[in-house]
């Protein structure tokens, strides 16, 4: 599916993603979008990485504390029934022209969506980084150090 995504966004094709899980509409919005995968922001910074969310490195790295800070709105908000809704939330959208366009009646849905729209949005403002930046703040935490010398996964 996600050739088919890549080659529907080249082509400026509409194409329509329901994955089973937010990394991958993650990753094909990212295709859409970026032209290139998810992955990279995955271990990035302190944000992205999840290691320290409030202290970004950087401007991808204030994406993603956006992103978390929008996923925290959407929870608050009461249009979803479920806090982890966010994390697990299928959305509907298509890919026209390299633009993500959600399109859900469900508000919790679309809620998400549009966080996650933003936030490739905001990604693409930025260079494709072809390394993960590393987040220096893991506060004598052994288990914290290790997390931010990890490298990203290579296929």
């Amino acid at each position: 599916m996600l050739s088919s995504l890549l080659l529907f966004a080249v082509l400026g094709a509409p194409a329509e993603s329901s994955s089973c899980n937010v990394l991958y509409q993650l990753d094909d919005m990212s295709y859409c979008r970026i032209g290139q995968p998810f992955d990279a922001y995955r271990y990035y910074g302190c944000s992205c990485s999840g290691v320290c969310p409030d202290k970004p490195l950087d401007g991808i790295d204030k994406c993603c504390q956006v992103h978390i800070d929008c996923y925290t709105d959407v929870t608050n908000s009461g249009k979803c029934q479920n806090s982890n809704a966010p994390f697990f939330c299928l959305y509907k959208w298509q890919c026209m022209d390299q633009e993500p366009a959600c399109s859900n009646e469900n508000k919790c849905r679309q809620s998400v969506c549009e966080c996650d729209e933003q936030f490739i949005d905001c990604l693409a403002k930025y260079p494709y980084p072809t390394y993960a930046r590393k987040c220096p703040y893991y506060q004598g935490d052994p288990l914290l150090k290790h997390l931010t010398t990890l490298a990203p996964p290579t296929d």
